[in-house]
């Protein structure tokens, strides 16, 4: 909100790059709005950082739906390795219609780490460790958000 008035910005154009946001100096965040999880929806989220409270080294948020043990969505989204955080959906898309185990993670999580083009590279982690972890995190995820599916 700003002296214009009210506007709403999805969030694919309201995360910029590195701690920049699409917000003018003269606006302030007053709401952020996200759907409501469907019943039975999984859910996890793991992140990587040198000590706690600093910034992830890369992370892994998702959620997964299912029935009879079969994925019927899957939202997958990495941190910490690129200016924003970006979706996965390679991985995504060889998960839905697929039976929740482990080899099915473990396919997903590889084309999940293949899926980052460019991750970046700084004095705290090279590309390829930020790679192996998004592969790591997103295994684990997969194995949690199944957990909670109920």
């Amino acid at each position: 909100m700003g002296p214009g008035g009210e506007r709403s910005i999805p969030a694919e154009e309201f995360f910029v790059t590195y701690m920049t946001t699409s917000l003018e100096t003269n606006e302030i965040l007053t709401e952020v709005r996200m759907p409501v999880m469907a019943p039975g929806t999984g859910w996890a989220i793991q992140e990587m950082a040198r000590r706690n409270g600093d910034l992830a080294l890369a992370g892994v948020a998702l959620t997964l739906q299912a029935s009879g043990g079969i994925c019927t969505a899957a939202r997958i989204a990495a941190f910490g390795v690129n200016a924003t955080a970006v979706r996965l959906p390679q991985a995504e898309a060889a998960l839905v219609g697929q039976a929740l185990n482990a080899t099915n993670f473990t396919n997903a999580a590889a084309l999940g780490a293949a899926e980052l083009v460019e991750p970046m590279t700084c004095i705290h982690a090279s590309a390829s460790y930020r790679r192996q972890l998004v592969k790591t995190l997103l295994e684990r995820c997969l194995a949690e958000a199944a957990g909670r599916l109920g």
